[in-house]
């Protein structure tokens, strides 16, 4: 295919969008609502996704399991050094919600003991919850399976006021995940 096939086809894409809206993911290839899901977070604290923890602001949203020896650790390196080059910003401008692709394993303690080892504090959630909710969860987000399994890097940086999102690559240096979380923080839609 070539070159100009393939931005034709994303500008199409791009065409089609439905008005952002908050409470609602629209990319090119993903549009769902955010569900105000009852989760439990790391500290046996019930919240709603939406309502809670989305609503109104900036958000980095991701998906791990305690248990997982890939991916994950170096994910949660990448999002304390985020969190550092942040500074006051996270809990104030912006919040992190890592999600457990593992629900039947990572408990309110297992979350816990993992934000421990990756400096997770103030501004920066971990939640899980029931199977079935956390399954289609995943699903929408990502399209991956539940469970301990291989997954990607991929983190969701949205802004809720505006419905502005975008994911990108969770590994990448701390500068370019900064750069997009001001890209869609300053996005008017």
């Amino acid at each position: 295919m070539s070159k100009i096939a393939i931005v034709l086809i994303l500008l199409c894409l791009f065409a089609q969008q439905k008005p952002a809206k908050p409470g609602r993911i629209e990319m090119p290839l993903t549009s769902i609502e955010i569900p105000d899901i009852l989760l439990t977070d790391q500290n046996g604290k019930q919240v709603r996704l939406y309502s809670d923890l989305v609503k109104d602001k900036i958000v980095l949203v991701h998906f791990f399991f305690t248990k997982c020896s890939d991916i994950c650790p170096m994910q949660g390196r990448a999002l304390m050094k985020l969190k550092s080059r942040l500074g006051a910003r996270l809990g104030r401008d912006i919040f992190f919600i890592s999600i457990s692709k593992d629900p039947l394993t990572d408990t309110p303690e297992k979350l816990g003991n993992w934000g421990k080892l990756h400096g997770v504090g103030p501004g920066w959630t971990l939640v899980t919850g029931d199977m079935p909710v956390i399954k289609k969860l995943l699903w929408d987000f990502t399209g991956e399976e539940i469970g301990p399994v291989s997954h990607e890097s991929q983190v969701f940086i949205g802004n809720d006021r505006t419905g502005v999102w975008t994911s990108t690559d969770g590994l990448l240096l701390t500068d370019e995940i900064v750069k997009v979380i001001d890209e869609v923080s300053a996005s008017k839609r």
